[in-house]
């Protein structure tokens, strides 16, 4: 079946379907939104409330009539009883009081918030200061760690200058005592002569010498009172000391005997004149032996190490204990 036609209240032209209309909500009637001047914005707002011309013109003339009907009728007093304005007054009154209470708690809730407000404020303080003072410690102690850094760095290039100095050191009083021997196990007299003692010696050992290839020769005190005080012989030659230091070493019972025999007999010790350092090293060297390192001896102020017979000979460098 085809469709209705239904045609414009206003226009009473026909209201194709695609145009863009409005239905009354009370006779159901249909009206073009041109017709109305309603926009789609307006139509949208209006429809669920729209009235067409015709029942907009009728309701008009209904409340006419309502209005005409209600001043033809006689007014009325309207004054209450003495009862109803006393009632009226009393709850008035106590509206007044509930409000009065009302405002004393937002008076009691205003001050409570400037209190907490206020405590807010204060502990905002604080805690900025706090803050400032943590800053401050904190660029104190940035600050104390680079004054550590550097002090740490200058610790290490002193503790390096200290290692290289005291080696420097050490070598040059190795070498100032490079013509100098050690001897050990000889008994004191009175008024002796080291410088014989020294010469009978050498003698002893097959090396010629006389009192001029000697530079200075002196007895040492040491700790160990029990023992004679070794004799520190300087050399005039290098070659001298190694002559006789060499004929030592092939005679290592060599005793007091040799040298005077009236004297008790005792071993006679010649070694090379180490420094305090040298001598420390040459102890801690021999030690090195229980590590299979076989051979140990020094030669010119030098402590040489050999770990067998067939293998090179190492120097141990002189260095600070």
């Amino acid at each position: 079946m085809a469709a209705a036609e239904i045609s414009c209240v206003i226009c009473e032209r026909l209201i194709e379907a695609n145009h863009s209309k409005i239905t009354c909500v009370k006779c159901n009637s249909v009206t073009h939104a041109t017709c109305e001047s309603l926009n789609r914005h307006s139509l949208l707002q209006i429809r669920p409330t729209f009235l067409c011309i015709k029942c907009r013109q009728s309701s008009e003339c209904d409340i006419t009539s309502i209005e005409d009907n209600e001043n033809k009728m006689p007014l009325k007093p309207t004054t209450g009883s003495k009862t109803d304005q006393n009632i009226s007054l009393g709850d008035i009154f106590e509206k007044l009081e509930k409000l009065t209470d009302i405002k004393v708690q937002l008076d009691r809730l205003e001050s409570s918030n400037k209190e907490i407000l206020q405590k807010l404020q204060t502990a905002e303080t604080n805690l900025k200061l706090q803050t400032e003072r943590i800053d401050t410690l904190e660029n104190t102690q940035k600050s104390l760690q680079r004054e550590l850094e550097a002090a740490m760095k200058q610790n290490n290039q002193l503790q390096a200058e200290n290692t290289y100095l005291n080696k420097e050191v050490e070598q040059l009083q190795s070498y100032s005592r490079i013509n100098n021997l050690e001897l050990h196990g000889i008994p004191e007299k009175e008024s002796e002569s080291v410088q014989y003692i020294v010469v009978s010696v050498a003698r002893a050992l097959n090396v010629k010498i006389t009192s001029k290839d000697i530079d200075a020769a002196h007895r040492i005190k040491t700790s160990k009172i029990e023992l004679p005080a070794p004799i520190v012989v300087k050399f005039v030659s290098r070659q001298t000391k190694g002559d006789i230091l060499r004929a030592y070493r092939k005679n290592r019972s060599f005793t007091t005997k040799e040298i005077d025999s009236s004297l008790a007999e005792r071993n006679i010790y010649i070694n090379e004149h180490l420094t305090r350092q040298g001598k420390i090293k040459l102890k801690g060297e021999r030690d090195l032996r229980r590590l299979g390192i076989k051979y140990v001896r020094t030669q010119d102020c030098k402590i040489l190490a050999r770990e067998d017979s067939g293998t090179p000979i190492k120097r141990i460098q002189l260095l600070p204990i």
